[in-house]
């Protein structure tokens, strides 16, 4: 069996002879992240890298490190060469009235693009709904929107359902399995916003995108960091095939488990905050452990890596740790 037709198996719960695995290059993976073009902004390329450009720096003045502009006109600053940088100032963060001017980045094909390999199950990633919202606002703002600028919000959103099915055309045409999308919804305690601000302005946005996806033959995947429990159901509803939790222990494996297993798949690494950055081998494995027999007892389980461990000052050794308990379990040990 072939890990397209596993990964397939696994996210329809038809009875898959293993769960599915996604971990970081050089490491066996059932899962390539794949993709099918980049996205540009003429406007803003003269300041894609980061930099001190003085025209920039003069738009957020209480900041001395580097800057750069994404593809959304937004301003991100990062200190002592490190890290992606945060959101300084937001495209529109002034006003609303700046969408008159707004440029929306564009899709521009990878030349020469390789085939997706046959063998694999290749996820494409598209454009978030609520992530380009919380940048070009800026997050204070943006959440705010959500209640006392939902016109404005929807007509934004609006433009993003067209970015998005232009994106999900590209993939299918591409040849990939499923897309994928990172829109974080929650903190450490709660979701951002209430469940009918959420029902009311994005699920429908994520259905709409779905029925596009399911309707070209492919599988949706969404991650979002934070405790997010009181949105699974919607986000299930709204047609999301599998749920990609950094930290699956704020809802708690055993509730994700009992309460969402055999309707979703979780495709989650061992708690990046709560267990994986301890160093502790026993409770990293045992952890490992845990998820391997509840996540995958009612079907749907993907064990993974985090994108970047190094980011998260978590060693490989720790992560090894991890990944041969989950290997061992889907009986891949060597």
């Amino acid at each position: 069996m072939t890990s397209k037709e596993l990964i397939r198996r696994v996210l329809t719960f038809d009875d898959p002879p293993r769960f599915g695995l996604a971990f970081n290059p050089p490491n066996f993976s059932d899962v390539k992240w794949v993709s099918a073009w980049t996205l540009v902004n003429k406007k803003y390329e003269a300041f894609a890298e980061w930099g001190r450009y003085p025209e920039v720096l003069s738009e957020v003045p209480d900041f001395t490190g580097e800057v750069r502009r994404d593809r959304w006109g937004n301003i991100f600053g990062r200190l002592n060469e490190k890290t992606g940088g945060e959101c300084l100032k937001g495209a529109l963060q002034d006003g609303w009235e700046l969408i008159n001017d707004f440029a929306f980045p564009e899709m521009e094909s990878i030349e020469k693009l390789e085939p997706f390999p046959a063998e694999t199950f290749n996820v494409c990633p598209i454009t978030s709904v609520f992530s380009p919202l919380r940048d070009v606002r800026r997050i204070d703002n943006a959440l705010a929107d959500t209640i006392l600028e939902t016109e404005n919000v929807s007509a934004f959103l609006e433009r993003i359902i067209i970015f998005g099915l232009a994106q999900i055309r590209a993939a299918a045409a591409a040849g990939a399995d499923a897309v994928s999308m990172c829109d974080d919804w929650g903190t450490q305690h709660a979701t951002l916003i209430s469940p009918e601000s959420f029902n009311e302005l994005f699920k429908p946005i994520y259905a709409a995108l779905a029925d596009e996806i399911h309707n070209r033959g492919m599988f949706y995947f969404f991650h979002s960091c934070g405790r997010v429990y009181k949105f699974i159901n919607d986000l299930i509803d709204a047609g999301i095939d599998a749920l990609m939790f950094d930290q699956p222990e704020l809802s708690g494996i055993e509730n994700l488990a009992e309460d969402f297993g055999g309707r979703v798949t979780f495709c989650v690494p061992v708690d990046i905050q709560k267990t994986m950055n301890t160093g502790d081998r026993i409770l990293i494995e045992s952890a490992a452990l845990k998820m391997s027999r509840l996540l995958m007892k009612n079907g749907g389980f993907i064990a993974a890596d985090y994108g970047s461990w190094k980011d998260i000052n978590v060693t490989e050794e720790w992560a090894g740790w991890a990944r041969k308990v989950f290997m061992r379990e889907a009986g891949l040990a060597q």
